[in-house]
């Protein structure tokens, strides 16, 4: 596959870059669309704590909490080198169905020194060229379409990060 089949996956090599230039700090990626009626406290990281990210807005490709996550999932994890153990539960933020820790890659709160953007992208690069995932996608094509989002999940259950509501 051509990184050109992954329509949202330039968000990834962005933010990935955003990183490599602030260096250290906190550093906020959000999307163009974002609104905030308040100003927003979910980009304090507290001490230890290295990235808040958001739930997904709905299921769509998530895994519910209380399933096992399907081949294509367990794919993502293998190429992040993530346990799908280590997903915790959250609700998805428009209907509040509880789903395995998903995340939207539109509004992100890191510290730019651990690297978090850069292990994205590396295991976005590989997920992309995966012949078995590409298989596995082509069942869905909203995998294909948020496959950055369901790699971001594999990068942030692997670094541990602490979530934020």
């Amino acid at each position: 596959a051509h990184l050109r089949d992954f329509p949202l996956g330039q968000k990834v090599f962005a933010a990935a870059r955003a990183e490599e230039l602030a260096a250290e700090g906190t550093l906020v990626w959000l999307d163009p669309d974002a609104l905030f009626l308040r100003a927003p406290d979910c980009f304090h990281l507290p001490p230890g704590c290295s990235l808040a990210a958001c739930p997904v807005h709905l299921k769509n490709i998530s895994t519910p909490a209380a399933e096992a996550p399907d081949a294509y999932w367990l794919r993502i994890f293998a190429l992040a080198g993530a346990d799908p153990q280590d997903a915790f539960p959250v609700a998805t933020r428009v209907d509040g169905l509880p789903i395995r820790a998903h995340f939207n890659a539109g509004c992100l709160a890191v510290r730019a020194e651990t690297g978090h953007l850069a292990a994205w992208r590396a295991a976005f690069l590989r997920a992309a060229s995966d012949p078995a995932l590409a298989e596995l996608a082509a069942e869905t094509p909203l995998r294909r379409i948020f496959l950055h989002q369901a790699v971001l999940a594999a990068v942030i259950w692997l670094a541990g990060a602490t979530r934020s509501k």
